[in-house]
């Protein structure tokens, strides 16, 4: 009768400790490194959301104007302070008196004999233009987590994309901090199986003629005595960095919270210009044909940042307008002022009427005489010969008002005023989807049933334009401004672009 027999299996011939890539100091540093990154990482983050827990706020920087202090992707947790303890030289969060719901952090720099108080960003050339009741302080900034908030500041000025090189380096990261194996683990998998062999190789009977199993001499010295400490060295190694970089960590926000108290010092004026996202940027990304930021200081040209060399023209003369005095929207950019009766800017080309475009541009007013924001007419300067069209204009009452011709007047219009004194964005588009108006990055009133204006050539004229059959038409056609970023676009903006545009200026 046939016996079967269990023959042992053939242990491999194991390599010596070091002799494997990822056995090694090489796959050992890599590891250490990778988990000392990702432990830096958890521990800022952690950092960043304990203080919500005790009450404090936590606040991603969107812009760098607190440069070089805060940059944009900071988190910045900041206390809660009374409003009588809040002291020259603090970096305050408080509520944004420029936009609604929003939040400002600046350095407190003037208390007001009424009591207000005076913010500036660090990296600004002047004062906050609007200052706040003491009132308005949510607290005072204490611990600073730098890039954590990188992806929030990303997707909220709508760079999603930018999001891939940063998820692509955390896969990298978490993949690295694998990479190590001591190889002592894999000595125990192979000293259990010799050890199986053996066992099953004194079943088989004695009297059996079976083949000796193939040990290579020295194996089971070796293996037997393996040591762990080749294992425990390695994971004693990972561990304290580990611990090192938790540390650094930790003691990265406290460090920096100091930099929070001390008075802004700016020897001999010698500002530096913040490389923060920008209105310019946004402007200038969705392609203008025409961009005017309206800042020059002197001279008759309205110079054109497009890279189109379409430049504008002050007129009647620079009398008609006063630059360089207003803050506009936007950091330390300037604004220019129409006085109302006289001043525009004429622009330089002759074109087909578009029934597909966009108007763009900034105004902060209190007027009640209303005026033309931007339009289009067949004359370059002076009275036109017809009545113009696709017209920006706001009325006496203080309502925006988009309007087309293109046989019977259309418009769209805002709800309420948008003279109060404050900086507005206006946008409004033209496409074969229909008219809208945008007010400060939100859609206010559209119209899909007109999808072009009155066919002739001309020119756009920035100040002023004749209104004629316009509903609600103000008192004067010029008008009466603050006016900043004035562009036209040969394309209908989306809702995002518009967006990312108001957005900018926060």
């Amino acid at each position: 009768m046939p016996v079967a027999v269990v023959r042992p299996t053939e242990p491999r011939v194991h390599a010596t400790p070091g002799s494997t890539w990822r056995g090694g100091w090489g796959a050992l540093v890599i590891t250490a490194l990778a988990r000392a990154a990702l432990a830096m990482l958890a521990s800022l983050l952690l950092w960043s959301m304990v203080p919500v827990a005790i009450g404090w706020h936590s606040t991603v920087v969107m812009s760098n104007s607190m440069a070089p202090q805060l940059k944009t992707g900071d988190i910045v947790a900041s206390r809660p302070i009374a409003p009588q303890d809040v002291r020259i030289g603090q970096v305050l969060l408080a509520d944004d008196p420029d936009h609604a719901g929003r939040l400002r952090m600046h350095r407190l720099v003037a208390v007001r004999p009424d009591g207000r108080l005076t913010l500036r960003g660090d990296a600004n050339r002047t004062d906050d233009s609007t200052p706040i009741s003491r009132s308005a302080v949510h607290g005072v900034a204490s611990l600073r987590s730098p890039w954590i908030g990188k992806p929030v500041f990303l997707l909220r000025t709508h760079q999603g994309a930018a999001l891939l090189p940063i998820l692509a380096a955390l896969l990298v990261l978490v993949s690295a901090a694998f990479v190590f194996r001591p190889e002592d683990e894999d000595d125990d998998v192979e000293r259990d199986g010799l050890a199986t062999s053996t066992a099953l190789a004194s079943a088989v009977p004695s009297h059996l003629d079976t083949p000796r199993a193939m040990t290579p001499p020295g194996y089971a010295a070796r293996h037997a005595s393996a040591p762990a400490a080749p294992r425990r060295r390695s994971r004693l190694v990972l561990v304290g960095l580990s611990v090192a970089a938790i540390a650094t960590g930790a003691a990265l926000p406290a460090s920096a919270s100091s930099s929070f108290t001390d008075t802004t010092v700016n020897a001999g004026d010698a500002w530096s210009a913040a490389d923060y996202f920008s209105c310019a940027n946004a402007v200038q990304a969705a392609n203008p044909y025409f961009f005017y930021p309206l800042g020059e200081q002197s001279g008759n040209t309205a110079t054109d940042a497009s890279g189109g060399g379409r430049n504008g023209t002050y007129q009647p003369s620079r009398a008609g307008a006063t630059s360089g005095t207003t803050a506009g929207p936007c950091g330390t950019d300037r604004a220019t002022t129409l006085n109302g009766s006289s001043g525009y800017i004429s622009t330089p080309t002759y074109l087909v009427g578009p029934n597909t475009f966009s108007l763009e541009i900034w105004f902060k007013t209190t007027t009640t005489r209303g005026g033309v924001l931007m339009g289009f007419s067949d004359a370059q300067t002076g009275a036109a010969k017809t009545a113009g069209d696709r017209v920006l204009y706001i009325t006496n009452y203080g309502q925006l008002v988009f309007g087309v011709n293109p046989g019977r007047v259309a418009y769209v219009n805002t709800a309420g005023k948008v003279n109060d004194g404050t900086w507005h964005l206006a946008t409004a588009t033209l496409s074969n989807a229909g008219m809208r108006l945008y007010l400060d990055g939100q859609l206010a009133d559209s119209d899909t049933t007109v999808t072009s204006g009155r066919s002739f050539n001309g020119y756009f004229r920035i100040g002023d334009n004749d209104l004629q059959g316009f509903p609600a038409a103000p008192t004067s056609n010029f008008l009466n401004a603050s006016i900043y970023n004035a562009a036209l676009f040969g394309s209908a903006l989306t809702a995002a672009q518009v967006s990312a545009h108001y957005d900018a200026a926060s």
